[in-house]
């Protein structure tokens, strides 16, 4: 078991940090938008009237889930509403890392405490599994989000990834974690309704595809940052006083 003290690590251009820092906001997104073919195949398939046909048929299969029928469709564009994510990783930034996400250099890795992650409203960790399959199984995708009596677990679309990422033990902050259950046909409570469709709390600023979550309130949320190691020697100094000027600790 990881202990909530561990330190998680990220990755960003150096533009996008320093926004990140000025504005003391976490950038969550919908996980469409990363656009992954392996991520979420339940929620492709629906988005077309033979790939809803065939996720339905699917279910009449499942014993004792024949009955969901049409209530998984507009329970899925619920759970997709409302679902928001940013991926980190509980691994130090290793050569492998920096090279898949080198932003030609101009990159900047830094840490934060989990138990920090526990004091941002409606965020909690989803550790992500791996599997040794080259492709997606959509069998096995919805065992596992219906697999819960009375309930849909849609993160569980999410949660597994192919074997060839294991390295980088990703670990992602989900905003809002709120099944929707079958015995009261998917319905959220009415205030939780508000907040998903008209305005979020305070501190939440909401886009269709992504949410910024305010940070200022947790002292000292970026315990340390550091430079690409093909940063260039100018910008290096840069970042440094960047850094410095917001209370941030600076490694090279």
């Amino acid at each position: 078991m990881r202990s909530n003290n561990q330190r998680l690590h990220r990755i960003l251009n150096v533009d996008h940090f320093m926004e990140m820092i000025r504005n003391k906001e976490l950038h969550f997104v919908r996980p469409q938008v990363w656009q992954d073919e392996y991520e979420g195949l339940v929620f492709q398939l629906i988005k077309t009237p033979a790939g809803s046909r065939h996720v339905l048929d699917l279910i009449k299969s499942i014993p004792g889930k024949q009955m969901i029928g049409d209530l998984f469709y507009s329970l899925a564009l619920k759970f997709e509403k409302r679902f928001f994510c940013q991926s980190w990783t509980y691994s130090p930034i290793s050569k492998k890392m920096w090279e898949d996400y080198s932003h030609e250099g101009q990159a900047v890795g830094f840490e934060i405490n989990q138990s920090d992650v526990n004091l941002l409203d409606r965020v909690t960790t989803m550790n992500i599994k791996y599997h040794f399959n080259e492709y997606i199984n959509i069998n096995n995708e919805l065992g596992r989000i219906l697999s819960a009596e009375n309930q849909i677990d849609w993160q569980e679309a999410f949660r597994v990834k192919r074997k060839r990422y294991e390295h980088e033990k990703e670990v992602r902050l989900v905003y809002d974690k709120h099944e929707l259950s079958l015995e009261n046909g998917g319905n959220l409570d009415p205030n939780l309704e508000m907040i998903l469709d008209q305005c979020f709390e305070p501190g939440v600023h909401r886009h269709p595809n992504y949410i910024k979550i305010n940070y200022s309130k947790i002292s000292n949320f970026i315990k340390v940052a550091y430079p690409h190691p093909k940063m260039n020697t100018k910008d290096k100094i840069s970042l440094k006083d960047f850094c410095r000027r917001n209370g941030i600790k600076f490694q090279t």
